[in-house]
């Protein structure tokens, strides 16, 4: 795993985790929502600004079809 991801997953997911718990209601589907974003944000990393980490994390949270 990159050094970078690592530090993305390390610095947002406790947020990104409370915003599907919010939306969703139930544990497990949001540790499932937050393990997803993850994948997708791995699939895109170079895509992906570090400053704006925190934005696409949530983006693809909340909106699944999202790349």
């Amino acid at each position: 795993m990159s050094l970078i991801f690592r530090q993305l997953v390390n610095r947002h997911q406790d947020q990104v985790f409370s915003l599907a718990l919010y939306i969703l209601g139930d544990r497990v589907e949001a540790e499932d929502v937050v393990q997803e974003t993850y994948i997708k944000l791995w699939e895109n990393l170079d895509r992906v600004d570090s400053d704006k980490a925190r934005f696409w994390s949530t983006r693809l949270a909340i909106t699944p079809t999202a790349p």
